[in-house]
């Protein structure tokens, strides 16, 4: 399987509606109502696109074998610029696939050669184990633990800080 990432374009907004809206994936990811409408998607994509101008965060759509699979992002910079968070979603039927760990090695190739980052970090729910292997497979190390940091389904759950150094 050929797995790339490219910057979103408008015209991935009904793949990656589609993909977004399954329960299992849009509980992990913040802001998101379920069901979620198109117009949602197509409003963050362009804002997406705003921030990538104005160096205020990265939107690469994931693509396996030319399809449509999820997405990966660089956001939140510090004052800098130089440490940013990644995040990322793939949509149900391509769990499980490496495809995440893929285009996350790629993102991060992109922070540390094309902008120069000094430290990419992120974050995963505790429940969420895919999620931090994803982190460990491409060399992020565990810096911290958040106790009870967020309230997921009733349920109060730690939230695992990784990062990256250059």
């Amino acid at each position: 399987m050929t797995i790339k990432i490219r910057k979103t374009r408008i015209s991935d907004a009904k793949a990656i509606h589609k993909l977004i809206n399954n329960k299992n994936v849009i509980k992990e990811l913040s802001g998101y109502p379920f069901p979620c409408p198109l117009s949602k998607i197509k409003k963050d994509i362009s804002k997406g696109l705003d921030d990538w101008k104005k160096k205020k965060a990265y939107t690469f759509t994931i693509l396996a074998d030319k399809k449509i699979v999820g997405q990966v992002f660089l956001e939140n910079p510090s004052k800098d610029n130089g440490r940013y968070e990644v995040g990322y979603f793939i949509g149900k039927q391509f769990w499980n696939k490496g495809i995440a760990t893929k285009s996350v090695k790629e993102v991060v190739k992109f922070g540390f050669k094309e902008l120069g980052l000094y430290k990419i970090w992120g974050d995963n729910d505790s429940d969420n184990r895919a999620s931090g292997k994803v982190m460990k497979n491409t060399g992020f190390k565990l810096e911290g633990r958040l106790k009870k940091h967020c309230k997921k389904e009733g349920k109060f759950i730690d939230v695992l800080i990784w990062g990256k150094l250059k």
